[in-house]
């Protein structure tokens, strides 16, 4: 019996011996209840373990596979109103139900239009690991992950995960910059009132569009949610330009907390899924490489470059 599995077996002792366990509170991003144990301990979590097209992925410039059929992704300009919530693992701004129908994203090669239920905030413990999509082994210093489900197929979110074609995620590299973007501060803003598990706060007037990057140029590929249950029914869509956070920004993320007022436990940063083998899945962009266009401006940052010819490096 391997470390992980022993480990797994006593932990799974602990909990059934306590009353009403939840299981949505009590994983993390480390230890025995982090991503390497997500899939041993629950059994409806299998896939996270035993997924065979898990994301996050990194993002290989020489491995992409061109595809011009690839159309730009688009989002509704409709403004929504939420709340932001510190769920315990991260930062969510979540979309009200009743203002799910009004933001769709479609485009790419997606057969459907994809309501956008939530935003979802992960950053790191420093601004050199912060993302959990990667470009050549190298992190953004936050990621915003934009989550839709498949409205025109199923009736609620829920379903829609569990299913074929069920959802889809834009994975937004947010790099440190002077003037950060204007949705995202929004979110922000609010997120920094929530110091503890559970608090949440009412924000409004967020553009789901505005927080996409300006360009037409993406990469595609199938897998999977970054956190439990790690269903593998999601589309996911990469800009190939970052959006822009603050120093200051990035602070007041980190001041958020994983337990309550009386327990609170460790700090969110770092809520990152380590990532997963691509398993031969093709990763496909719209960008030419063998093109002599100048497709998108270079973005310098002092860890991650971004450039549509090559991709990212140099």
């Amino acid at each position: 019996m391997d470390l992980y599995t022993l480990l797994a077996l006593l932990l799974c002792c602990l909990l059934k011996g306590s009353v009403g366990v939840n299981w949505l509170e009590w994983w993390t991003y480390d230890g025995i209840s982090g991503p390497s144990f997500w899939g041993l301990i629950n059994p409806e979590w299998s896939l996270c373990n035993q997924g065979q097209r898990q994301s996050p992925v990194d993002l290989v410039p020489s491995e992409l596979l061109y595809d011009p059929g690839l159309d730009p992704v688009y989002i509704n300009q409709n403004q929504v109103k939420g709340r932001v919530i510190n769920t315990g693992h991260t930062a969510t701004f979540r979309v009200d139900r009743g203002h799910h129908h009004m933001v769709n994203i479609s485009g790419a090669d997606l057969s459907y239009h994809y309501q956008v239920s939530s935003v979802v905030l992960h950053w790191g413990e420093d601004s050199a690991r912060g993302s959990e999509h990667t470009v050549q082994g190298r992190a953004a210093a936050a990621e915003v992950q934009i989550l839709g489900y498949n409205g025109e197929l199923y009736s609620g979110e829920d379903s829609a995960v569990r299913s074929p074609n069920g959802g889809v995620g834009i994975a937004v590299l947010a790099q440190l910059g002077e003037t950060p973007n204007v949705e995202l501060e929004k979110i922000i803003k609010g997120a920094s009132k929530l110091k503890f598990a559970g608090s949440s706060t009412s924000v409004s007037g967020v553009s789901i569009a505005g927080l996409l990057p300006p360009t037409s140029h993406i990469i595609t590929y199938q897998g999977s949610l970054t956190q439990p249950g790690c269903q593998e029914s999601l589309t996911w869509l990469v800009p190939n330009k970052p959006i822009y956070i603050t120093s200051q920004q990035l602070d007041q993320l980190k001041e958020l907390m994983q337990g309550t007022a009386e327990d609170p436990r460790a700090p969110l940063a770092g809520n990152l899924r380590p990532t997963q083998p691509t398993n031969g899945r093709l990763v496909r962009t719209n960008i030419n490489f063998d093109s002599s266009q100048d497709v998108d401006c270079e973005v310098t940052t002092s860890s991650v470059k971004f450039e549509a010819t090559p991709l990212w490096s140099r």
